[in-house]
């Protein structure tokens, strides 16, 4: 396991909610997990959104892809991002961020089913955003000396610096220090850059296209079975398990013999799916990834 949410793992807390699972494995074993993702009903794209039909594309992939399953109407986890781990020379696996920094194999080893937490901050170092920045804040205290050894190692490697706000970090501590200073303006700059707008009505459009399926859904039902299964077939499976109380109540509301119209169903909707709460996920989400500082590299 990787990502931020690896992080809390080793803590063993969950202090926030993550977007998705990301999940690192060693390239050599990449081959493998190809076929084994297909007979689990996944199939792999790329960065660039292109489905990766063979294992021989796969590998040619630089540093990730995307696994999603193949058929969205079936059950369980619907996609992860896939993490290689490549080695150098020396055999030691080489970070994302800069080929000049490596890590020892026997680091990953010592926690065999997380990311080591030395590794994941320097990769939310390098990251930038906002989200990185909290986890920085939270979790960078909580390393042992001998994990903050590494830390500060790698970084040296890389010979990295940070740029925030027009202000050059002399270090971690500082680049920590200015990004908790400069909130403030983070927070006001994002709401006056257009984003909350452009958000809104881009989800809007979604839960609306969402609630107009689920109305049609009903023309072509009798009863509550018969309506979720259209509304399993129109919107996938996924929906049927994260909202199944919901829309039997919805299937109340639109099957009854004075049938409403799909006004009426959306202003029900709106207020029994929370679209508000919806919403504030949605720009919680996006206020997270906006970048916080500028990674410029030692040359």
């Amino acid at each position: 396991m990787a990502g931020g949410s690896s992080l809390e793992f080793f803590r063993g807390e969950f202090t926030r909610d993550h977007q998705d699972h990301d999940i690192a494995i060693y390239y050599e074993d990449v081959e493998d997990f190809f076929e084994y993702a297909q007979r689990k009903g996944y199939k792999f794209i790329s960065v660039e959104s292109e489905e990766i039909a063979s294992k021989e594309k796969l590998m040619a992939q630089r540093e990730n892809a995307f696994l999603q399953k193949a058929d969205s109407t079936k059950p369980g986890l619907q996609g992860f991002e896939i993490m290689f781990l490549k080695k150098n020379n020396q055999g030691e696996i080489i970070f994302g961020g800069d080929e000049s920094v490596s890590f020892p194999v026997s680091v990953y080893e010592q926690s065999p089913r997380l990311t080591p937490p030395e590794v994941q901050l320097l990769y939310k170092l390098f990251g930038g955003r906002h989200k990185d920045f909290q986890d920085l804040k939270q979790y960078l205290p909580t390393l042992s000396a001998e994990q903050r050894e590494r830390f500060d190692q790698y970084i040296q490697e890389a010979g990295a610096r940070f740029e925030i706000e027009g202000q050059e970090a002399k270090n971690v501590e500082q680049l920590i220090q200015l990004a908790e200073a400069t909130t403030p303006q983070f927070k006001e700059g994002f709401v006056n850059s257009g984003a909350i707008k452009e958000t809104v009505t881009k989800q809007s459009s979604r839960f609306n296209s969402a609630m107009e399926k689920i109305f049609s859904a009903a023309s072509q039902a009798e009863n509550v079975n018969e309506f979720l299964r259209a509304v399993e077939k129109k919107l996938g499976s996924g929906i049927i398990s994260t909202h199944k109380n919901k829309l039997e109540a919805a299937a109340d509301f639109l099957l009854k013999l004075d049938r409403p119209t799909l006004e009426d169903f959306k202003t029900y909707g709106y207020r029994e799916f929370e679209l508000k709460e919806f919403l504030a996920k949605r720009l919680k989400e996006r206020f997270l990834d906006t970048k916080r500082w500028a990674v410029k590299s030692k040359s």
